[in-house]
């Protein structure tokens, strides 16, 4: 008999600042440097973190087609190590897509690939699909869903942002 254990519950939250660079005229590459911070916030008992905070720097960029952008980041993850954990620090990497459905809706999707924090385990994978609204000038809330790839991933997640662009 095979019983799949459910586990439920508010994970890590992240807060993320990033910059951006803008090229001349509305078709030039757009240049992203960041750093993001998970923190420690979700229910280690359950799974539902890790108990220790990650420090991420982000590098990408991205580029409008009409409609369309599409892009890709690269990350590099100071993890943090809980007591008595082995884990190590990891490169990452996205490929995303989005397209603009008027002036205020936008939705689009992206794939994430991480090195394993752990010797020797699977590497998390996972598609993330978003829609987001602009709410004013300089604020967009967005809700997203992702679908784990490996068994190192979390099988499905959810979430909503509310973004500010200063």
């Amino acid at each position: 008999r095979i019983v799949h254990a459910v586990t439920e519950g508010l994970g890590d939250v992240t807060t993320t600042a990033s910059r951006y660079f803008y090229g001349e005229g509305a078709d030039a590459m757009v240049w992203e440097l960041g750093v993001a911070v998970k923190w420690d916030t979700g229910n280690t008992d359950l799974n539902l973190g890790s108990g220790a905070r990650d420090y991420t720097l982000i590098g990408g960029g991205f580029k409008r087609l009409g409609a369309w952008s599409l892009g890709s980041s690269i990350t590099y993850t100071f993890v943090g190590v809980p007591a008595g954990a082995d884990y190590k620090d990891v490169w990452g990497a996205s490929f995303d897509a989005s397209y603009r459905l008027g002036d205020a809706w936008r939705t689009g999707g992206s794939l994430a690939l991480e090195q394993s924090s752990v010797p020797g385990a699977q590497a998390p994978r996972s598609l993330s699909a978003f829609v987001s609204y602009r709410l004013h000038r300089i604020a967009r809330l967005q809700v997203s869903a992702n679908h784990g790839l490996s068994n190192a991933s979390p099988a499905w997640g959810a979430g909503a942002s509310l973004i500010f662009s200063y």
